[in-house]
């Protein structure tokens, strides 16, 4: 099955990632962005939806799988919501703030029984 992605965070990072799905032909859905104007042009690029709130994202069921993109100091708040959401992630680097919350979601992961998979 061909996953159906959702992407938050569109700051400098998202170029490249972007650029990647594109190239290997990969169905991005959602977008998401608290910043209209760095959002909406890949949203119109992927002919996905667009939302300045990610649980917009996280909740539409189209999305199979969610490309977490911000800034680390928002990856457990977000990673959490998606993995409660029962959606795979692919998580920028890094990972979390601290080992701590890096060990919470290995475990939520585990529970969820989701993929996981760190960007470096």
């Amino acid at each position: 099955m061909r996953p159906n992605i959702g992407v938050i965070g569109c700051g400098s990072i998202a170029k490249f990632h972007f650029d990647a799905l594109e190239k290997a032909g990969v169905c991005v859905v959602h977008v998401s962005d608290i910043n209209e104007t760095a959002g909406k042009p890949y949203a119109a690029r992927f002919g996905a939806r667009f939302s300045q709130d990610y649980e917009k994202l996280i909740a539409d069921p189209e999305v199979s799988a969610v490309f977490v993109l911000t800034n680390s100091k928002y990856h457990k708040e977000i990673c959490l919501s998606a993995l409660q959401a029962k959606k795979d992630i692919v998580c920028e680097k890094t990972m979390m703030n601290d080992a701590q919350e890096s060990f919470l979601i290995a475990n939520e992961v585990k529970k969820e029984n989701v993929l996981f998979l760190l960007h470096i």
